[in-house]
């Protein structure tokens, strides 16, 4: 179990990631990922690509941040500062044109 202090660190670091992945969705003309997500299986294929796109970008952050986070509470390393949490997430994809 996290100490209250690493868990408000854990809870700035999501917060962030979530604001990055919101902003990658704005990119693409999105008013954020939960957004883009409604058009997956839409019948306009471009719009379905592009949410399946982001969902798939969005697990893989979701994934590396808590990877990173863990890896920090089981060592007695520094934690990583957000900033860094978020320079260690992908890039946003390349948004598909079809």
């Amino acid at each position: 179990m996290p100490s209250r202090a690493e868990q408000l660190h854990i809870d700035r670091c999501t917060d962030a990631v979530q604001r990055y992945i919101d902003r990658g969705a704005q990119q693409w003309g999105y008013d954020d990922l939960r957004s883009a997500c409604t058009y997956i299986g839409d019948p306009y294929p471009v719009f379905d690509a592009e949410a399946i796109a982001l969902r798939d970008w969005r697990s893989a952050c979701w994934t590396a941040c808590h990877a990173l986070l863990a890896t920090a509470l089981a060592s007695s390393e520094p934690r990583p500062s957000v900033a860094d949490v978020i320079a260690a997430l992908p890039a946003l994809p390349e948004r598909p044109t079809e």
